[in-house]
């Protein structure tokens, strides 16, 4: 089990959250399509992107 734990902490040590909003950003309850891309620097493994396709711009909110 300890080498079980052991990954997981390795893994959650190496994610990380980002945020964004557009400069011309209109609460409009529109659908509006995101894309994220990663490069990695050179002699890294591959790296794996997990992320929304998009958002709905809803009226009221942030």
């Amino acid at each position: 089990m300890d080498d079980i734990f052991e990954q997981i902490a390795l893994e959650l040590r190496h994610q990380y959250s980002i945020g964004y909003k557009p400069t011309n950003f209109s609460n409009n309850g529109r659908w509006h399509k995101i894309k994220v891309k990663v490069n990695p620097p050179r002699g890294l493994p591959r790296l794996f992107v997990r992320a929304k396709e998009g958002y709905y711009a809803i009226p009221g909110s942030r």
